[in-house]
């Protein structure tokens, strides 16, 4: 017996007769309540099944005018048909039900409050059973532009009829609940490749087109598997070399992706589209001269070619070749002003050269191309990040990930984000999510390791580097970090063992060199931790880090003057950087500098409240430790 019966039970058992009346009239009211929920949930699959149908109309038209002559088509017409008649039969069926149980969806509201509950999404739903586009005030009775990157639109409608049945229709006896009933981002994707069941590829195109229906699903292997068939058949594919060779660099199968770009060029050496992909993929290798060799040789092909454009300057841009990298992207933009990747990447360059609000500009010119752009969204949080506006930085993740809930550099960006704000449980659940997305997504082992070592869970931090470098040996983030960790854990010959195999990778790799120095520092070899400040500070003169580490190290020795005019420069750089007045504060404090002292200290604790508790604990604060100001400081 179900809880609701017995509830009703007892309602008649204590109120006698007027109660027989009351639960008679709730249990009536309660069955044409869950025949009103069966009817809604029925219309509202209707509607889902009319959009599906729609979409798959307009891809099996898509697919047969790009491949119509190039390949034998293995769609019959019929099915063509079919889901036309199909997508016919749900209009007619929505179209006979609109008028009578719309109005529980809100359907039929005003203008006005169909925006307020569609949270406004641009896909609504015409009283005759169209979709209708709206865009800003204006509506779009023609939605044949409707493409399938646009499936997250239809997501957010279908989820906003949901919402407004659930939240308006939460009634008292019954909780009814609109059910999902179509999983568009699985069955839509796999639409054309079902169709025909009875479908068995015979030619090197059948197979080349089954490989990329394999690749738009996300299903590599498969892909992979196909393209080789194809190869079986033509040894000299091109596009079939080509696009194997886009699958193993997809999976991180760099060498031999390579191997693939190479076969293409041995049959045409000026196939620009090999020398750009193999370019990327040695550049994924951290190979970047002779990537640029290969664009360069592209350019020569084709110097509009947008794609060698666009991987020369993020080639470039990885180099710190900065303003090199903004005249391809400027080039890219000439010939397509609407380039997404183009702006998304010229805003990470500009961003690096923190010229942060140019780059904003950038990423809201690609935002208002479109919205739901998630790189654009991201890289945007990040420069939001930079200028320590972080509750819209934490927004624009959140929004990405509204999107696509599997989106790991969002998950990643947001964790990074969190971990700075000192929430840390919360930073590790993103982790864990991108964890479970791809468990071996390097950046979120290392970045899980780095908070799980913030909050001194060092061996478990410890343990995730490991699993990071048996991924990639060479991981020099992971490398460094593990050894910052061994360096906590007083383990210093291990970390400097671990610092020098970062530097035989990368001898000019800043963070190496600055964390072996702190290390160092602490086994007071402090001479050579100053030089190993300076290698960094001649790579990169305006490394606050290495100037604010090299300072602490010269007040150790009691070179205070040298010291504070490497702090003077760390804040010439960032005037907010509060480590580099807490310092100026210690030193002023051992010359008993009480005033200038406590300035400096109250500066560094107004931009990090932790340098309260470090300060209480430091004795370079001892001469001044006794002072009524210092205690009101600390302890206010």
């Amino acid at each position: 017996m179900s809880l609701e019966v017995i509830d009703i039970l007892q309602i008649i058992f204590d109120a006698g007769l007027a109660g027989i009346i009351a639960a008679y009239v709730i249990w009536d009211h309660m069955k044409d309540d869950r025949l009103l929920t069966k009817q809604v949930q029925e219309f509202y699959e209707d509607i889902e099944k009319l959009i599906f149908y729609f979409y798959s109309k307009e891809i099996v038209d898509d697919f047969l005018k790009i491949y119509k002559g190039k390949v034998e088509i293995p769609v019959p017409l019929q099915f063509v048909n079919e889901v036309s008649n199909r997508h016919y039969y749900y209009k007619i069926k929505v179209q006979k039900e609109f008028s009578e149980l719309s109005k529980y969806l809100g359907l039929i509201a005003t203008e006005k409050d169909k925006i307020e509950y569609l949270n406004y999404t641009y896909i609504i739903l015409n009283e005759n059973g169209m979709l209708k586009k709206r865009l800003g005030k204006e509506i779009i009775e023609d939605y044949s532009d409707i493409k399938e990157s646009e499936i997250e639109e239809i997501n957010k409608y279908l989820e906003s009829l949901r919402d407004f049945w659930n939240d308006k229709y939460y009634w008292f006896f019954i909780k009814p609940k609109l059910k999902k009933d179509i999983d568009f981002r699985a069955d839509l994707l796999n639409f054309i490749i079902n169709l025909d069941k009875s479908f068995k590829a015979k030619s090197k195109n059948d197979y080349f087109m089954k490989g990329n229906l394999s690749y738009f699903s996300k299903k590599y292997k498969e892909a992979i598997y196909n393209y080789e068939k194809a190869l079986e058949i033509d040894s000299n594919f091109i596009e079939a070399l080509l696009n194997k060779g886009v699958m193993l660099s997809t999976l991180e199968r760099y060498d031999e992706a390579i191997q693939f770009y190479d076969r293409v060029l041995v049959i045409d050496p000026n196939d620009k589209e090999a020398l750009v992909n193999k370019g990327a993929t040695i550049s994924k290798l951290e190979r970047y001269d002779k990537a640029i060799q290969l664009f360069d040789r592209a350019l020569v092909i084709d110097p509009n070619f947008i794609e060698t454009l666009f991987n020369k300057g993020a080639t470039l841009s990885k180099l710190e070749r900065y303003d090199e990298a903004i005249q391809l992207y400027d080039k890219a933009l000439v010939i397509d002003p609407n380039d997404k990747d183009v702006l998304v990447n010229k805003g990470a360059t500009l961003s690096k050269l923190e010229r942060y609000d140019e780059a904003i500009q950038l990423y809201d010119r690609v935002l208002v191309i479109d919205p739901d752009f998630k790189k654009a969204l991201v890289y945007k949080g990040a420069t939001l990040s930079k200028l320590e506006r972080y509750d819209e930085a934490i927004q624009l993740y959140d929004r990405a990930l509204v999107i696509d809930p599997n989106f790991i550099e969002a998950l990643l960006n947001k964790g990074i984000m969190l971990s700075k704000l000192e929430r840390y449980d919360e930073a590790i659940q993103l982790y864990d999510r991108a964890l479970v997305i791809d468990p071996n997504d390097k950046d979120a082992l290392v970045n899980k390791g780095n908070v799980l070592s913030n909050l001194e869970r060092y061996d478990e931090a410890i343990q995730l580097y490991d699993r990071a470098l048996v991924i990639d040996p060479n991981d020099k983030d992971a490398l460094v970090n593990k050894s910052a960790t061994l360096s906590d854990l007083e383990r210093y010959d291990e970390a400097i063992q671990l610092y020098d195999r970062a530097l035989v990778i990368d001898p000019d790799f800043k963070k190496a060199l600055v964390y072996k120095g702190a290390t160092l520092s602490k086994l007071e070899r402090y001479d050579e931790a100053i030089q190993l400040y300076d290698r960094a500070l001649v790579i990169d003169p305006d490394f606050k880090k290495a100037l604010v580490y090299k300072g602490v190290m010269l007040s150790k020795l009691e070179r205070y003057d040298e010291a504070i005019q490497l702090y003077d420069r760390a804040l010439i750089i960032d005037p907010d950087d509060a480590n580099a007045y807490y310092n100026k504060a210690c030193i002023e404090s051992l010359r008993n500098n009480e005033g200038k002292a406590l300035n400096l200290l109250k500066r560094a604790i107004k931009l990090k409240e932790k340098y309260k508790i470090i300060a209480s604990n430091d004795s370079d604060f001892d001469s001044i430790r006794d002072s009524d100001k210092f205690r009101d400081l600390i302890n206010d």
